[in-house]
């Protein structure tokens, strides 16, 4: 990937050499996108980055989840009740975020982990395996909506 900033949300990456910056929590996220996007700063960081790298999917979803979840006094999305729903406010802050990062030119990879699950074709009925970004076969889970917004999907076989 062409200028290349590595965003890690957990530990690794110590094996590729480019800038690299650490995230441990969602505000730590947002004050990078605001780092890349400030617009007294943008020619000097889109000088040095074209391509955001975010590792991983599933961490990045996590702690916009986390964060939601602590804003109104709750463990999880799920035991927000009300007129709020916590699964689409996580959803609209890291479209927002995303978004923000694609308005000023840089792309944009996600890289995740992957689980397999049983489908079946349509037309055979013929079962088989079929691979996905781990955690976005549940369908309230912010990793499936970020699946559903990819413009690629690319998986390698390490076998």
């Amino acid at each position: 990937m062409p200028k290349p900033l590595l965003i890690l949300t957990e530990a690794g990456g110590r094996g590729v050499n480019c800038p690299k910056m650490r995230i441990t929590s969602w505000g730590d996220f947002m004050d990078v996108v605001k780092q890349l996007t400030n617009p007294k700063t943008l020619d000097e960081m889109q000088s040095k980055f074209e391509s955001i790298i975010i590792d991983t999917l599933e961490n990045m979803t996590m702690y916009s989840d986390m964060a939601v979840s602590q804003q109104f006094g709750v463990s999880t999305l799920s035991e927000i009740t009300g007129k709020q729903n916590g699964y689409v406010i996580s959803r609209t802050q890291i479209a927002m975020a995303i978004q923000k990062l694609t308005s000023v030119g840089y792309h944009i990879i996600f890289l995740t982990h992957e689980e397999q699950i049983d489908m079946t074709d349509e037309i055979s009925g013929e079962e088989y395996k079929f691979i996905i970004p781990k955690g976005s076969n549940n369908e309230k889970a912010s990793a499936r909506f970020i699946r559903d917004m990819a413009d690629f999907v690319v998986y390698r076989d390490w076998e």
